[in-house]
């Protein structure tokens, strides 16, 4: 690639209706994966949770269709998602140990949160606190018996990253997405017409793609989705 070209120029998406329709048509190869697996694949962890993962994206696609033309900062949160989503995938189709690692975390997610409503207990009546740290102890008690461990160290994403050869992709543009999501400097204070720049917006919608469909084709292979399911060619 030449140095003095940018991804503007090398890569004609169309218009902004066919992009939208290349986004809902890669979502319909997401639903289309996950009725497969619902019907023809046993329901165990390793399973269950390559099928979440196929199911939690087609929010974000379908989020990033619907809002393809309004504040760029909710393309980014749409493209990181899909982004971090597809590093969690990589990362548990290494190994069973990263995929107790990751059910585990849950586990730590949940007891977190209401940990979190608890720390806020001066706005709680007493019956609302004793019901949190009931469902605390039932949560702890569950992991117990399943034997899933409360961990509380939980990856990164530039751990994540890293864990899955994914480091020079992750410095390149996840601090990007974070200057687009969060409320920065870059954000508040550049015109519309930089952050809403067809560059800016253009490269989103190909990142979130590219991240989509290598998600899907590894869910795909590491559970023997039919190639015919997605209409996809195995890569």
């Amino acid at each position: 690639m030449a140095q003095n070209k940018r991804l503007g120029d090398l890569v004609e998406i169309g218009t902004w209706e066919d992009v939208r329709h290349a986004l809902e048509r890669c979502q319909g190869t997401f639903v289309a994966a996950c009725d497969w697996i619902v019907v023809n694949l046993e329901r165990n962890n390793r399973n269950l949770t390559l099928y979440n993962l196929l199911k939690g994206t087609v929010p974000f696609m379908q989020s990033a269709s619907e809002g393809l033309r309004g504040p760029v900062s909710f393309l980014a949160f749409c493209t990181r998602n899909v982004f971090e989503i597809n590093l969690r995938a990589r990362h548990i189709l290494q190994s069973d140990g990263n995929l107790q690692q990751w059910i585990a975390e849950a586990v730590t997610d949940n007891i977190q949160v209401l940990e979190g409503v608890l720390s806020l207990r001066q706005t709680a009546s007493p019956r609302d606190v004793e019901m949190l740290e009931a469902e605390i102890e039932r949560i702890r008690a569950v992991a117990q018996k399943h034997q899933v461990s409360d961990s509380r160290r939980l990856l990164s994403v530039s751990e994540l990253a890293k864990a899955v050869g994914q480091e020079s992709e992750y410095r390149a543009f996840f601090r990007i997405y974070s200057k687009l999501v969060h409320p920065s400097s870059y954000l508040l204070n550049s015109s519309p017409d930089d952050l809403n720049g067809s560059f800016i917006r253009t490269t989103l919608v190909i990142h979130l793609q590219l991240y989509a469909y290598d998600l899907l084709g590894r869910i795909r292979r590491g559970l023997g989705v039919p190639d015919e399911v997605c209409n996809m060619p195995d890569a």
